[in-house]
Parts: structure tokens; sequence; C-alpha cells
């Protein structure tokens, strides 16, 4: 279920590999084509623009969009420590304000955490559960039976993580009760290669990548052969790049269409 308020005005993202490309600034100019942004996600260069990168805000703000777009009206954020972390974290959490959701709960965890649970169980409020127990037990003078249930208010989760932290979550979330939550993710959780054995606790977590990376969409690909025979021995998070470049070179000749249409899916 979701909270039944209405979605933003225009049609969901449609994306392809890699972050979706902004509509430019206003102007005579001639565009500009540019493939880096600053931290916070503004651009480089300030002048009418095309805006492509593999940025983790651009992540973020999507994951927020296809959770609204999915029906979630109140979401979670469990985030490392770090400071990737926190654009993270402030990526969704604006994205998903602007469309009009509640961010009811926020925890993070520390950035080589092994351990999940204590920041899971902050995050679904079993923490204020078990104090209130106590407190109780304190009162009355003895047993009290008790099994601790997690908050009602939450539809989805966002997490950021790797493979590893990944792995914890969702063992944890099922153990508190809370499996049936829609789990979203950046593509840090996908370690680029498959792995269906340590992967398995992976199942059910929704994150963004490029069709290139997933196995289903990408082996059959010539090009993709071509650029791995080319570049051999490059480690698995870097095919990233490669993908990211070739759609740049595609995107070059299409800037009119994305100008005109900033939701075009490009093939």
């Amino acid at each position: 279920g979701g909270s039944g308020a209405p979605p933003p005005p225009g049609p969901p993202p449609a994306r392809g590999a890699g972050d979706p490309v902004g509509a430019p600034v206003a102007g005579d100019q001639a565009p500009f084509a540019g493939n880096q942004v600053a931290e916070d996600g503004s651009p480089l260069v300030q002048a009418p623009l095309y805006q492509f990168a593999l940025s983790p805000e651009g992540e973020a703000a999507n994951a927020a969009e296809r959770g609204w777009f999915d029906g979630a009206g109140r979401a979670a954020l469990i985030t490392p420590d770090s400071s990737l972390g926190a654009r993270i974290a402030g990526a969704f959490a604006s994205r998903w304000e602007e469309l009009g959701g509640l961010l009811v709960a926020r925890e993070v965890y520390e950035n080589d955490a092994r351990d999940l649970s204590e920041p899971i169980e902050r995050l679904l409020n079993l923490d204020r559960s078990e104090e209130r127990l106590r407190r109780l037990r304190e009162v009355i003078g003895r047993g009290v039976k008790h099994e601790p249930r997690p908050r009602g208010d939450v539809e989805m989760v966002m997490m950021m993580g790797s493979p590893t932290q990944g792995r914890l979550l969702k063992p944890q979330l099922l153990f508190h009760r809370a499996g049936d939550l829609p789990v979203y993710a950046t593509s840090h959780v996908y370690g680029a290669t498959p792995n269906p054995g340590q992967d398995l606790d992976l199942n059910g977590i929704r994150f963004g990548d490029m069709p290139w990376i997933l196995p289903v969409t990408g082996r059959d690909d010539p090009l993709r052969r071509e650029v791995s025979n080319a570049f051999p021995g490059t480690p698995p998070t870097l095919r990233r790049l490669h993908a990211f470049g070739v759609d740049a070179y595609r995107l070059v000749p299409q800037l009119g269409r994305l100008r005109a249409q900033p939701y075009a899916t490009i093939p």
C-alpha cells in the first residue's frame, strides 16, 4: 500500500544505462555536453548544457522516484556514516520530500560494519519496544511475555551499502518481522559479477544498474563483447565506465531530441 497521495506531475522517469540526462539551461548558446558534476550535483560548467554523469546522488533520486511510483509514501533510510553516505542520504531525502513522501526514520551505521542489527533495530523502533518492556517489568515486578514488533509506519526502506552490507540487511529485516518491506538501494549493493551463492541474501533488493552489468541483459550484446576483448582484465566494477562512455557517445546526436523530450528513452 501507499500513502494515497497523487503522483507528481509528468511521466515517471525512463532510464536506460547510466544516470538521467538533465534538461539544458535556457538560452540561445550552443549546448554543451558534459559528463562531470560537482559533489552537490550542480554542473561544473555554467552554460546551456546537458548533464550526463555516474552520480550517486542521481541514483538516490532515481530510487526515490521508483519507490514513489511503486506506491510507497513513507520511507526509512539507512546509510553508512561517511561523506558518500551523507550525500546519498541527502539526495534521497530531498527528492523523496519533493515528491510528497515522508521520511519517517533515518539511521547510519559504521562504514566498515559487519553487523547491522543495532542500527536496524533503531530504524524499526525495536530498541524503544525493548525499553518499554524493561520499564513495565520494573513497575509490575515480574516477567512479562513480550514479542517486539517493528514500527508500522514504514512502506519502504532505502539503503546504501556494499554487497556485504546488503547481504546483512535483508536477513535482519526478515528476522525482525519486516521482511515484507520493499528495499531499494544504489548500485553499490551489487558487485558487478554474478555470485548466486553469496548474493542469495540480496534477492528482492531493487536497484538500478547498467544493462551491460546485468548478466541477463548484457551478455549477448556484441559491442559489450568487443569492448571486453579490447580491455581484458578490467575489474568488474569499472565496466560501468565502459558502458558510460558508449552511452555518452551515442547520446551526442540525440541532444536536440532530449531537449524537447527530457524523459525520452534512447535505445
